[in-house]
């Protein structure tokens, strides 16, 4: 039986040193899975100039329990690094695609989805790890219920160096409503999703290819979990859902999420947009239109953060419909000077509580 993944593992994978290994496994030509056939579960690692953390999430891919799966590493142009890591596995089950121009995360992501040739599809971000069972235990949930379009389960969250983050991640757990959600199917799980954000899309999730259409993934989408999300639960379908921390979600200074602020937000403004036009989700467009209006604010504050105030008071105007007095005040600061309205924006958001905006969509 594989031991579990702990701290020291995270650890020494982080910090080992990656050697350029004899095989070269560079093309989608490669025979992969570890048993006979075609693989049973695609694992999709999306990657760009992260050679340590990738090593450990590629370790974590490779020592799965459940041997029928492929690993595509998607290589969004990044250095000689990278692709060193990735010759390091000798594993035949690895493909490694690599785009000679950065492509954005979500054309990256995409292109593995593409390419997979699972029934299954996981993703998995290359500052992330899994741990031996994660596999095993989603698809024996999806084989069960062949109605099931997902299977998912809960993760810790690590610290850049690879430490578990206990008290946050019985935080994040409460936070997105894991802590009350009962084991096994739910059916429909639009709000669950895309309401409640319960469903970790891209940290700890296998997804029934078939269920859904991948012609329907605009490439210029930028939360293009989120839009997985969507894709996977508009139709009514069920979501299994294991209750154990089952992989480890790296929070650290150069994520996505922190570096790249408005390039989320507008993300998540552009799945609200469609998600308004879907009649299939018309039971919860009061609960997004709600959303939306929130994003609005929290774009407001970054421009008003960048001294755009033209462009926050049109955000904040927008958000008025959100729940609270934060786009009334912001949209009175954008009338201010900047160099009256700065200070005490940065005051309010660092004392006071009641003006922090709520977390992103993250799960």
């Amino acid at each position: 039986m594989a031991r579990r993944l702990d701290v020291q593992d995270i650890q020494t994978c982080t910090t080992a040193t990656v050697g350029l290994g004899a095989a070269t496994i560079t093309t989608s030509a490669v025979p992969c899975g570890g048993d006979a056939g075609e693989p049973l579960v695609s694992v999709v690692l999306p990657t760009y100039d992260r050679p340590d953390y990738l090593a450990v999430a590629m370790s974590s891919a490779v020592a799965q329990t459940h041997h029928q799966l492929e690993i595509l590493v998607c290589d969004n142009a990044s250095g000689v690094e990278t692709t060193q890591v990735i010759r390091s596995f000798s594993d035949p089950r690895v493909r490694h695609l690599r785009n000679e121009t950065n492509l954005g995360m979500t054309l990256n992501a995409l292109n593995g989805y593409r390419a997979a040739r699972g029934k299954y599809i996981g993703t998995l971000h290359d500052d992330d790890a899994w741990q031996p069972d994660f596999v095993a235990k989603l698809v024996a949930g999806l084989e069960a219920h062949p109605n099931a379009v997902i299977a998912f389960s809960d993760h810790y969250l690590i610290d850049a160096a690879g430490k578990i983050k206990r008290r946050d991640t019985k935080r994040n757990t409460r936070r997105w409503g894991r802590h009350k959600l009962a084991a096994g199917l739910h059916q429909p799980f639009h709000r669950l999703a895309l309401i409640h954000n319960s469903v970790p899309m891209a940290m700890a999730t296998l997804v029934r290819k078939a269920a859904v259409n991948w012609d329907d993934f605009p490439t210029g989408i930028r939360a293009y979990d989120y839009w997985l999300t969507y894709l996977a639960c508009r139709d009514g379908g069920a979501a299994f859902y294991l209750p154990e921390r089952l992989t480890c979600y790296r929070t650290h200074p150069k994520m996505a999420t922190v570096c790249n602020s408005r390039y989320v937000d507008t993300g998540l403004l552009e799945c609200y947009q469609r998600f308004l036009r879907d009649d299939r989700l018309r039971e919860i467009w009061p609960a997004l239109h709600r959303m939306a209006a929130t994003e609005h604010t929290r774009l407001g504050v970054t421009c008003m953060l960048e001294g755009q105030s033209a462009q926050a008071r049109q955000h904040f105007r927008t958000g008025l419909s959100a729940p609270g007095i934060k786009p009334v005040i912001g949209q009175l600061l954008s009338l201010l000077p900047n160099a009256v309205a700065l200070p005490i924006l940065h005051c309010l958001l660092s004392c006071l509580h009641a003006f922090r905006l709520p977390p992103r969509h993250n799960g």
